[in-house]
């Protein structure tokens, strides 16, 4: 079942059959996961927002009652629960907020384009979803605050929208809003500006200078400050009469548009942070002076990152439009490259969006932080042009750096501020210990506290590791434990790493765990890895999870490790240092991460298996065993998305140190990961370094199989050379492996390769041989792959009723077993057939079946394609305002995945929705986009759908000529691929186009041939539309059979077919 959350307004819930009723206490739990959707919200936070700070004893026990009682409402798949908490199913349920954000992102990147009147149109759009205010009617104080900031995100998104239309010359029409506007919202400037410059131009100017004055004076007195600068410009503009502001193309506070959500990125702050007063006293004057950049540098250990953290959160009120943190992760860390795409991301950017050339990306990163006053840290740098391309233009932003080195370039070249970091002063350091040990302990023996201090160096991390120690140790008195120390000496200020004292702290910290600890920490030092869970430090230890916990929870508490998110733990670049340090001679290091190694690919396995358990992957030796299971999807995406950066180092580690075996089963194991996460980067350059290990070992079953994931991979990213190429290579190797079923499979990945790029019947051999091998091997799930994909090929071909048979064959076939992906992909497709005979009653039964099944297989690429068909039925009986809906959610997802080809059809379908209610501007714009990413694609299939819904479009706006062109090449098209499906459509679109112009013969013609095709396919509605156009030029009545026509197919819905297909035209595109 699909489910829509309304939140932007009063908060409603809306199913196919109609507006669900629920009590007051179920839409309050309900709306804390609708505002908060993508995340898993605790138990804790939503006895929160029901009950404030009173909940009742049995709160677990009626909150667990209320999600029962909402999954007996929705079914099961769409509140979720996990370990943490609740969550909904985003591939179940789609909101008002998804769509109010998606317009406003389109609006921008409209605008960014050169298209403001559209960016206008499509703003408008966006603010047209809003009901009143958001969440009206929910009483929880905990959602007062989520409705705040989606009413923070309209008034952004209407003072951008005023901006465009006084750009526009809509001065008048925007008057009477901006009053109203203001009035709501006194304090807001950008506001009153507009309705300044509005009421110039509308020839009262002594009213626009009065509305600076009042806001001047308010702001004085109740907030005592003085309007913005910018404003303060436009007054004095004003004043002067200035010709500017007569032209309706020039905005005096014309500024870039911000993200829906502004960014705060910043980590947790330390809360037992002390001193520093100097250093933060400097990045305070940084700031006042301009400086625009600061660099915090100094040893490891010093507390770099706790500083730069600590002070950002102190000055983020200075940067309203956001604050964005990346940690770069040294010498061998992110890349300049994907160090961008991060925060572009992070700056309301969709995957989609984000451009694949770097010049362009840097770009647009430079223009969205423009005029902007937003804050950066940029943490563990290691060389200037690291972060070269992340320095923003604008002067109003500011770039915290920390480093080991000074980056003295930085000064050279950007006069970047140097904040250089040491040993904190000796009365700072007695402050931390003091904070750490109690007030009490160091009151009773300062002079060993200020012994101590000293004796570490005063560097920070040796300090708090110190008083770890001591806190474990609660009746050891402090000068018993200095004098264990070494002799005090102070840090080099350049190259150092340990003094003795500092040393000593460790070594203290070290020697009071156990030798499973201690075993555990030399380990942690020399993997890969980012981060360990429970199960992977078990792994690396060697021994059971039991034992693992304790050594754990040792190294916590001696702060030699640090427990950074729930259950994942991490070590600091010094710790690390020195646990390498204390490597002994018969630690088996190989062995060690081996293990890990195998722990991740077991862990891939078992989370792959979840995800989707028929996926073929090579068979590989007995591993030793891991404590990973997976109860469903969502749990499986969720830990290969913790352990991510984890398994991308583990490729490049096993293929570095010659585990050539390890390397391309893992990469071969995370191929179905990948597809379904859409991590095409990391997939790529993973997969490259599993080919050379394949290589070197020359197996060809692992050369098939990794040529195979690269190509996977390349037509993600719609480079249908580089697919081509893999996909044959994949097919050789298995050639040469003498595995058939190996073959087979190739077989059908090189059919689809070809299904949308060259002749149908080529893709039509292919599966047929692989369908036949599935057979002759019992192989379920080949079989129904194949054959589905052996249904498309005949589907396009216009074979419909050879395709439905086969649907009900395959259909009553995967009956018998559990197939949940492969009977989800194959209810779609008999989905998608009846709906091209038009029986729509059983056409939605079976998409609705197959959205089902692809939520429960975790399929967002399944589900996003069903959204569509069921969008085409919503256009065919005349629901054009929900066909948009669906179509939009459809495109949201599209751009989440980057995926061109559905990214076209949901394109195409908001297109079609656009034209059948007289939006042709729209209509035109969503088409050329369509027409454009499917040529870059090389998808000659939408191609060909998107050109014949294209010439709708222009017919309507008059370009016969275009128009005529366009059908043209989409028949040149299907002829030269065989498609039959839509050669009706294009005749149809041609009669019509002949119609308008006066050339009857030629639209009688083309009216022929449409019905002759649409009846040689069994396309029974299409044939209605040809009908009704021969009788219009015939001058016959031909409403009775159209309307018998329609009954006997459509069934329930026949009447609004047939209402729909007469007086207004529509598109059914059924892409």
């Amino acid at each position: 079942m699909l489910v829509e959350f309304r939140v932007l307004g009063p908060f409603e819930t809306l199913v196919r059959a109609g507006r669900v009723r629920m009590p007051a206490s179920q839409k309050v739990l309900l709306a804390s996961l609708v505002v908060d959707l993508g995340k898993t919200v605790s138990v804790d936070e939503l006895a929160e927002a029901l009950w404030a700070d009173r909940p009742p004893a049995t709160y677990r026990q009626q909150l667990y009652k209320h999600v029962s009682a909402l999954r007996e409402l929705f079914g099961e798949n769409v509140v979720m629960t996990d370990e943490t908490g609740y969550s909904l199913n985003e591939l179940r349920v789609h909101t008002d907020v998804q769509r109010f954000a998606a317009a406003v992102a389109q609006a921008r990147q409209l605008r960014q384009d050169g298209e403001p009147v559209l960016a206008a149109e499509q703003y408008r759009a966006g603010l047209s979803i809003w009901r009143g205010p958001a969440l009206a009617g929910i009483d929880s104080e905990s959602l007062r605050v989520a409705a705040a900031r989606f009413e923070e995100q309209r008034l952004t998104a209407l003072e951008e929208c005023a901006e465009l239309e006084l750009l526009l010359g809509k001065h008048a029409d925007l008057v009477g809003e901006l009053r109203t506007l203001t009035a709501a919202h006194p304090f807001r400037e950008r506001l009153a500006g507009h309705l300044m410059v509005a009421l110039y131009r509308c020839g009262v100017q002594a009213e626009a200078l009065d509305i600076y004055q009042q806001l001047r004076l308010r702001l004085r007195d109740e907030l005592g400050v003085e309007p913005s600068a910018q404003l303060q410009e436009l007054y004095g503009s004003l004043l002067r009469q200035d010709a500017a502001l007569e032209s309706p193309l020039e905005s005096p506070l014309a500024a870039q548009a911000g993200p829906a959500v502004v960014p705060a990125g910043l980590p947790r702050s330390l809360p037992s942070f002390t001193g520093r007063g100097a250093e933060l006293a400097s990045l305070c004057t940084a700031v006042r002076q301009g400086a625009g950049i600061a660099v915090v540098s100094g040893p490891r250990g010093m507390g770099k990152t706790a500083l730069a953290v600590h002070w950002a959160h102190s000055v983020r009120e200075r940067f309203p439009d956001g604050q964005l943190y990346l940690n770069l992760r040294g010498a061998n860390g992110m890349k300049a490259s994907d160090a961008l795409t991060v925060f572009l991301r992070a700056l309301g950017l969709s995957a989609e969006a984000v451009p694949v050339d770097f010049d362009a990306q840097l770009l647009l990163y430079r223009s969205m932080l423009d005029r902007q006053k937003v804050l950066l840290v940029l943490d563990d740098v290691a060389d200037p042009a690291q972060i070269e391309a992340l320095l923003p233009g604008s002067s109003g932003c500011f770039v915290l750096i920390t480093s080991q080195s000074r980056l003295v370039s930085l000064t050279a070249l950007h006069d970047a501020y140097q904040v250089p970091l040491g040993p904190l002063p000796e009365d700072e350091s007695f402050q931390l210990l003091e904070q750490m040990l109690g007030r009490a302990r160091t009151a009773a023996d300062p002079q060993a506290v200020r012994e101590l201090a000293a004796r570490c160096g005063h560097v920070p991390l040796s300090l708090r590791v110190a008083a770890a120690s001591l806190v474990e140790q609660p009746d050891r008195r402090t000068a018993d434990f200095v004098r264990t120390l070494g002799p005090a000496g102070e840090p080099e200020p350049e190259d150092w790493k340990f003094t003795v004292g500092v040393r000593a702290a460790f070594d203290l910290s070290y020697v009071q765990v156990s030798a499973d600890a201690k075993t555990l920490v030399r380990y942690m030092a020399v993997t890969p890895c980012v981060d360990f869970s429970l199960e992977t430090a078990s792994a690396l230890l060697g021994t059971t999870t039991t034992a693992t916990r304790s050594a754990l929870q040792e190294l916590e508490h001696t702060h030699l490790i640090e427990q950074h998110l729930p259950g994942r733990y991490r070590l600091h670049d010094l710790i690390k240092l020195y646990a390498r340090s204390r490597i002994l001679i018969d630690d088996d290091m190989t062995d060690a991460v081996c293990r890990l190694l195998h722990c991740y690919l077991n862990g891939v396995d078992a989370a792959v298996t979840a995800m989707a358990p028929t996926i073929q992957r090579e068979q590989r030796p007995s591993a030793p065993e891991t404590p990973f299971v997976f109860s469903d999807t969502v749990s499986a995406v969720n830990w290969l998305r913790r352990e991510h950066p984890n398994l991308v180092a583990a490729v490049s580690w096993a293929h570095e140190h010659g585990q050539d075996a390890l390397c391309a089963h893992l990469v071969d194991a995370l191929r179905a990961y990948f597809w379904f996460d859409r991590a095409t980067p990391e997939w790529i350059t993973t997969g490259w370094l599993g080919l050379a290990s394949a290589e070197r070992m020359d197996d060809v079953r692992l050369k098939s199989a990794v040529h195979r994931s690269l190509g996977q991979a390349f037509a993600v990213r719609g480079e249908l050379n580089e697919l081509t190429h893999h996909y044959d290579l994949a097919l050789k190797y298995a050639d040469e492996s003498g595995d058939p079923l190996r073959v087979a499979y190739l077989r059908e990945a090189v059919g689809v390769a070809l299904l949308h790029t060259a002749d149908v019947r080529s893709a039509e051999s292919h599966f047929t041989a692989a369908f036949d091998a599935a057979r002759s091997y019992a192989d379920v799930p080949l079989e129904i792959s194949s054959r589905v994909h052996l249904i498309y090929a005949r589907v396009m071909r216009g074979q419909l009723g050879v395709a439905l048979t086969e649907c009900e064959e395959a259909v009553s076939t995967l009956r018998r077993g559990h197939y949940p992906y492969e009977l989800g992909h194959l209810r779609g497709m008999w989905g998608r057939t009846l709906l091209e005979v038009g029986r729509l009653d059983d056409a939605l039964r079976e998409l609705e079946l197959a959205v089902d099944l692809h939520a429960e297989c975790g399929d967002k690429i399944g589900t996003m394609r069903e959204l569509v068909r069921i969008g085409e039925i919503d256009l065919t009986v005349g629901r054009y305002d929900h066909a948009w809906q669906i179509h939009h959610a459809a495109m949201d997802l599209a751009r989440e995945l980057d995926n061109a080809d559905m990214r076209c059809a949901a394109g195409i379908g908001m297109a079609a929705a656009s034209l059948c209610t007289g939006d042709h501007d729209l209509a035109l714009a969503l088409t050329e986009d369509a027409l454009r990413v499917s040529r870059q694609s090389g998808n000659a299939w939408r191609e060909t759908i998107a050109s014949v819904v294209g010439a709708r479009v222009l017919a309507a706006t008059g370009a016969f000529d275009r128009a005529t062109d366009l059908a043209t090449s989409s028949l040149a098209l299907m002829a030269r691929h065989g498609w039959k499906l839509r050669v009706g459509a294009a005749h149809h679109v041609l009669a019509r186009i002949h119609l308008a112009v006066g050339d009857v013969t030629e639209a009688l013609a083309n009216a022929e041939a449409a019905r002759t095709a649409h009846r040689a396919c069994g396309q029974r509605l299409r044939e209605v539309q040809d009908v009704l156009l021969l009788a219009a030029l015939e001058g016959k009545d031909q409403g009775p059979l159209a309307r018998a026509m329609c009954a006997e197919v459509a069934g329930s819905l026949a009447d609004d077919v047939f209402q729909a297909l007469r007086p207004n035209e529509p598109v059914t595109l059924f892409s």
